[in-house]
C-alpha cells in the first residue's frame, strides 16, 4: 500500500485543485470563503514546493488522462511564466501515456492577449466568474464588470469559450429571468453553473440577509428550467439541470454536489497545506497534512483524510429511505450541518425539484410514445 493511494471503489484518482496564490486577489468579492483574510499577502507557491508536487502526482496517479485545476484567489495574478513553469514541469514529469488537461477558474480581469494564446496553445479550460448582467454582477463583485466582460471577448478571439460560474445571492433569485436573458441571449453563452452563497456566520455585514435559502433555491430552479424549457438554444449546458435531468433518468451526474465524488478531490494552497477542497479550505481541523514536510503518498493516506472520507460517506438517518439519495448524496460536504456528516442543507429544495423533474421527464416520455 506503500506505493499507491487508497481510493474508493469508484475512484481512479484524485483531481486536485491547486492554490498557487493562495487566497491572493485584485478584488474582494463580498462573499468569498476568504473575505475576512489579508487577500493582498504576496502569496505564491515557490519553485521547488510546485515541482515536488506536480513529480509526486503525476507518479502517484500514471493514468492516460490527468487533471489539474488552477484555482485561487484570482491565480493569474502569479503570472504567465509561471504558468510557463508548471507546463514544462507536466512535461518534464509525465509519463509518455499521460495526456494533461489544465483548467483554471479566474474572474478574468487580467485577461488579454497574452493570456488567452496561452490558454489556447496549452488546451486549457477557462471558467469565468460572472453573476449575471451588469445591475446583478455589481451587487457583490465590485466595479469588475467591464474588465470581466473585455477578458471574455478576449478568450473568444482566440476561439476559447469560457464556461460560467454564477454565484447565487438571496438578492439575486428575483432576477433570474434578466440574468437567464442576458447570459443566453446577449452574452450568447453556452455553458453555464450555479453556486450557492450561505454562511451561517456571515462573513461580512454586506452578507447578512444575502444566504439562500430552501425556498430561495426551489424558486430559482424552478424559474431557470421554465426559461430552458422555452428557448430554442440546444446546444446550452446549464449545470444545475443536466444535475436533476441525470438524478431523474439514473445517469451519473457531472457535479460532485450531486454525484457524491466530494472524496475524489483535494486541494493544494500555496504553503503546502492540504485540505479537502476549496470550501473546506478554511477549516482547520480538516488540514490532511502538508507537503512542505510530507510526501503527498503519506497525506492522502494518512488518517486525517481517512477520517474525512468515513465521515462524508455516512449515511443520514433522513437519507436512508430517500428515492433520491441515488442521485442526491446528502448533497455538498461544505453546506453539511452541523458538521461535514450532517444533513445538506437544501435537502428540502432538492425533493421538491427532483419531484418537479421527475413529473417532466415522464409526461415528455409519455408524449413520445404517442
Amino acid at each position: 500500500m506503500k506505493d499507491k493511494v487508497i481510493l474508493t471503489s469508484s475512484l481512479k484518482t484524485l483531481m486536485p485543485i491547486i492554490k498557487i496564490v493562495g487566497n491572493k486577489c485584485n478584488l474582494k468579492c463580498d462573499y468569498c470563503f476568504y473575505h475576512d483574510t489579508n487577500q493582498s499577502a504576496n502569496n505564491l507557491m515557490e519553485f521547488d514546493l510546485l515541482e515536488k508536487f506536480i513529480k509526486q502526482y503525476l507518479r502517484l496517479f500514471p493514468t492516460e488522462k490527468v487533471f489539474f485545476i488552477w484555482h485561487g484567489g484570482e491565480p493569474t495574478l502569479a503570472g504567465i511564466n509561471y504558468f510557463q513553469s508548471i507546463i514544462e514541469l507536466q512535461n518534464k514529469y509525465k509519463d509518455t501515456k499521460q495526456t494533461i488537461r489544465n483548467a483554471i477558474q479566474t474572474n478574468a480581469t487580467l485577461i488579454d492577449n497574452k493570456w488567452s494564446a496561452f490558454f489556447r496553445q496549452h488546451n486549457f479550460r477557462v471558467g469565468v466568474s460572472l453573476d449575471g448582467n451588469q445591475e446583478s454582477h455589481a451587487i457583490h463583485r465590485n466595479k469588475s464588470f467591464t474588465k470581466t466582460i473585455n477578458g471574455i471577448r478576449c478568450l473568444r478571439k482566440f476561439n476559447l469559450e469560457p464556461g460560467i460560474i454564477q454565484t447565487l445571492t438571496k438578492s439575486q433569485v428575483c432576477k433570474t429571468e434578466s440574468n437567464f436573458d442576458y447570459f443566453v441571449h446577449k452574452l450568447k453563452i453556452r455553458k453555464w453553473g450555479t453556486n450557492i452563497y450561505h454562511s451561517a456566520s456571515q462573513i461580512n455585514h454586506q452578507m447578512r440577509d444575502e444566504s439562500i435559502e430552501n425556498k430561495d433555491l426551489t424558486e430559482y430552479i424552478s424559474a431557470l428550467l421554465n426559461l430552458w424549457l422555452k428557448t430554442d438554444q440546444k446546444n446550452l449546458q446549464i449545470r444545475e439541470i443536466d444535475n436533476f435531468v441525470s438524478g431523474v433518468l439514473g445517469t451519473r451526474a457531472n457535479s460532485c454536489s450531486f454525484n457524491g465524488s466530494c472524496t475524489g478531490y483535494f486541494c493544494l494552497d500555496y504553503d503546502g497545506t492540504i485540505f479537502p477542497c476549496d470550501r473546506l479550505a478554511n477549516k482547520k481541523e480538516l488540514i490532511f497534512g502538508n507537503l512542505s514536510n510530507q510526501p503527498l503518498i503519506d497525506i492522502l493516506n494518512g488518517p486525517a483524510r481517512q477520517n474525512f472520507v468515513i465521515k462524508t460517506k455516512k449515511i443520514n438517518d433522513d437519507c436512508k429511505n430517500c428515492q433520491w439519495f441515488h442521485a442526491c448524496h446528502n448533497g455538498c460536504t461544505g453546506q453539511r450541518a452541523p458538521n461535514i456528516d450532517g444533513k445538506y442543507i437544501y435537502c428540502e429544495s432538492r425533493k421538491i425539484l427532483f419531484k418537479l423533474f421527475d413529473d417532466i421527464v415522464r409526461k415528455a416520455n409519455q408524449i413520445g410514445r404517442r
